[in-house]
């Protein structure tokens, strides 16, 4: 496990082994936090025997053990086989308990592949665009993708199209957003499209995706208008200004300026780094 849990029971001497996501786990509040936080691709079907054994075996959970064999034996549901489980750990309180419950019902029924785009979606709004991409690449390169319409499938591919903006190149999102209105046919995607294309300086293809989809007036000139938003944006940062100063001196071939700009801006990053985590601590 990656965060620091308290635990207060006995630790396994064997761990278990989450073979979905290729975790192991040492005790019953690491098996609470495990569920809770990956709760988006969890399923009945992980709640096994050899699950119920570890339980029994490793801390002599008999009771709890016991349960769980009757409520896999006679089909019950996700949510009382977790709050089964939860009750029996002192780790979450009971407003962390229904908050689960109501995720639990919200994705009841939902296919497995939209419930893990949930949880990219969450890690997207957070912010946290490692995750998020992460998560929506294995979401595409699942086998079972193809099960999926073109219009979920799409806005998967315009959500990773996002975070491509933040954490790659206005380009590699272009190419996103591009596939997302191929196969969602939502104007927002084609916008982004047509925006990170003029982003990127593209200006050869801007043109021939306006040719290729014919957007309206009205919607070349909302285009526009966000476009030169973005830019102001964009422009007030001084990272876009060093950023685009470095474009600039590529683009006009000098090379030993473009080197040495890159070498002071590696060394900024890393003092701000640095800065950064003598603030957290």
């Amino acid at each position: 496990m990656s965060s620091l849990i308290l635990c207060k029971s006995v630790k396994a001497s064997k761990p278990y082994l989450f073979t979905l996501t290729d975790t192991n786990i040492y005790t019953i509040e690491e098996l609470c936090y495990y569920i809770y936080n990956n709760i988006y691709i969890i399923t009945e079907k992980i709640f096994d025997e050899s699950l119920i054994l570890w339980l029994k075996d490793e801390f002599n959970m008999h009771e709890l053990s016991e349960k769980l064999s009757n409520m896999t034996l006679h089909g019950s549901s996700l949510k009382d086989i977790v709050v089964t489980i939860f009750c029996s750990a002192d780790y979450y309180n009971e407003k962390n308990i229904k908050d689960i419950i109501e995720v639990i019902d919200m994705l009841e029924g939902m296919p497995l592949l939209l419930r893990r785009k949930i949880k990219a979606d969450n890690y997207l709004t957070y912010k946290n665009y490692s995750l998020a991409s992460k998560e929506y690449e294995e979401i595409l390169d699942s086998p079972d993708i193809n099960k999926l319409d073109s219009v979920h499938y799409g806005n998967i591919v315009h959500n990773l199209g996002i975070v491509r903006m933040n954490i790659s190149s206005f380009y590699a999102a272009a190419e996103c957003f591009k596939e997302a209105y191929v196969r969602n046919n939502n104007k927002e995607s084609l916008s982004h499209y047509l925006c990170a294309l003029k982003l990127e300086h593209r200006d050869d293809e801007y043109q021939e995706a306006i040719r290729m989809f014919s957007p309206s007036k009205d919607d070349i000139m909302n285009i526009e208008e966000r476009f030169i938003k973005l830019r102001k944006e964009a422009m007030a940062t001084k990272k876009f200004m060093a950023i685009d100063r470095l474009m600039t001196i590529k683009g006009e071939g000098r090379v030993n300026e473009y080197y040495e700009v890159i070498d002071k801006m590696i060394v900024n990053w890393k003092t701000e780094y640095k800065n950064k985590r003598a603030v957290r601590r």
